[in-house]
């Protein structure tokens, strides 16, 4: 009768370059919790890009015998976040950019009504008037962009968590963190200015970005999954929001067996405010 043996440490971590194993090793730590007794449903992996966690479920169906329903716990930290949060919430798409670059600086009694966005306004193509115009086309290029590197700014400030998920961190990011000052054209009162009404517009419409979909999972009402042992992959590439995150997955009821592979000379993610020496000494 297979028995679980317990783990005489809580966490692992797997260093290494690419090419030498890791996520193998990983799964063969995995092999041996099956073989100790541990389900299916107790064991979670994280990989940081899409890639990877679609390599991870190939592997676990073609090597373990997972069947479809059991690769559920084999997702992004996104993905899994996505899950435990209310279904209405939807995805921000380039119409809802669009939009919100067209009523920044409208009162909000001018701003439709959920119900006329919902139906009309979040199913066009191109939420613009029509124009013809080479000139004020220009124009309108012009200002998506600039409300592009403004809500890139927003992101990443977020995703540092230095200040949690408020104005302070995206403050801290601009002037502490930005490098070669790329985001010199923008003041500091008017990317206050666009992060409030970028805020109420999301609120307004039910929509959330890749950033919330991490930092609405530390509220303090949203539940994560209790998984008995986590494995992450591609640690190096994971910011400060994303160890939150798993922070909070790893301080679950019981003992977490925790494995944590990666290379802190490889992130690739540093315009994501990756964070390999949270990795190093965590």
């Amino acid at each position: 009768m297979k028995k679980i043996v317990p783990d005489l440490y809580k966490t692992t971590k797997i260093w290494g370059p690419p090419g030498t194993g890791k996520t193998t090793r990983l799964l063969k730590i995995l092999k041996e919790k099956l073989d100790y007794g541990y389900s299916k449903d107790q064991i979670c992996l994280v990989g940081y890009a899409r890639a990877t966690a679609t390599t991870l479920q190939l592997r676990c169906k073609n090597e373990f015998a997972f069947e479809d329903e059991e690769l559920d716990s084999i997702r992004t930290l996104h993905s899994l976040c996505k899950k435990v949060l209310p279904n209405e919430l939807q995805l921000l798409t380039t119409s809802d950019k669009k939009y919100l670059n067209r009523i920044l600086n409208w009162p909000k009694s001018d701003w439709a009504t959920r119900e006329q966005y919902k139906q009309q306004i979040r199913k066009e193509d191109d939420p613009e008037e029509d124009n013809d115009d080479e000139e004020r086309k220009k124009e309108e290029k012009e200002r998506r962009k600039f409300l592009e590197n403004k809500l890139d700014i927003i992101g990443k400030g977020l995703n540092t968590c230095r200040y949690g998920n408020s104005w302070r961190s995206i403050k801290y990011y601009f002037e502490e963190l930005q490098e070669n000052y790329q985001y010199n054209n923008i003041h500091l009162d008017d990317l206050e200015f666009t992060y409030n009404t970028y805020k109420d517009f999301k609120k307004a419409y039910g929509i959330i970005d890749f950033t919330d979909m991490l930092a609405l999972t530390l509220e303090p009402n949203i539940t994560l999954p209790n998984y008995e042992i986590l494995f992450v992959d591609e640690c190096q590439d994971l910011n400060p929001l994303m160890w939150r995150v798993l922070g909070k997955m790893f301080k679950g009821k019981g003992d977490k067996q925790i494995y944590l592979a990666g290379d802190d000379d490889q992130s690739i993610y540093g315009f994501n405010c990756a964070d390999p020496d949270t990795f190093l000494y965590r």
